[in-house]
């Protein structure tokens, strides 16, 4: 991840993380990221795929986000609020 979006992502992480694990960081560089990346066609880094509970894709941003963005992404996935940090 660019180092100019890292802290996007931690604050997303700070912000609306729940104990569920509804938000999961994973690294394409180590053997389970890849994997990972290639059951949901992972080419381009950053990509956030949000998922169902039953495992399945229902969206995908590619590319730098905004903290206001990813926030809304994740609210959709979850359908509950998440608010962007400042």
């Amino acid at each position: 991840m660019c180092a100019k979006l890292a802290p996007v992502v931690r604050a997303i992480e700070d912000a609306c993380a729940q104990a569920d694990g509804s938000i999961v960081r994973v690294n394409v560089d180590d053997p389970d990221g890849r994997a990972l990346a290639g059951r949901y066609r992972v080419a381009l880094v950053p990509t956030f795929v949000g998922l169902d509970a039953e495992g399945l894709e229902v969206g995908r941003m590619v590319g730098e986000q905004s903290p206001r963005d990813l926030a809304r992404a994740v609210s959709e996935v979850r359908g509950e609020a998440c608010r962007a940090p400042r």
